[in-house]
């Protein structure tokens, strides 16, 4: 019985992130936030400036973590929604702290 494995691999050392999530909306129940949601969200934070804004176009959204147009829109509405960010202007979101960050999901 031959195998496909070749090596072992670290995969924390290999790869750079693109994506932070935090561990507060890892823990968000999906009833509450998609899972698109919550990796648009971290792809957001990696990318926002030390005062909580991120300036991001779609084709951006696009290229670097291959969502389409159609669930971005649906994503940054969820996020929008649940008052997580807000858009500021066409291409900038603003972050806000949130009740999910200390545990409350009711």
């Amino acid at each position: 019985m031959s195998s496909n494995f070749t090596k072992q691999t670290i995969p924390i050392f290999l790869f750079q992130s693109l994506v932070h999530i935090p561990n507060w909306l890892i823990s968000v129940p999906e009833s509450k936030l998609s899972y698109a949601a919550k990796i648009v969200y971290g792809f957001m934070a990696a990318k926002s400036d030390s005062v909580g804004t991120c300036r991001i176009n779609e084709l951006i959204f696009k290229e670097e973590i291959g969502i389409t147009y159609k669930n971005l829109m649906k994503a940054l509405n969820e996020l929008i929604k649940e008052n997580l960010i807000k858009q500021s202007s066409e291409y900038e979101y603003m972050f806000f702290d949130h009740k999910w960050m200390s545990g409350k999901y009711d």
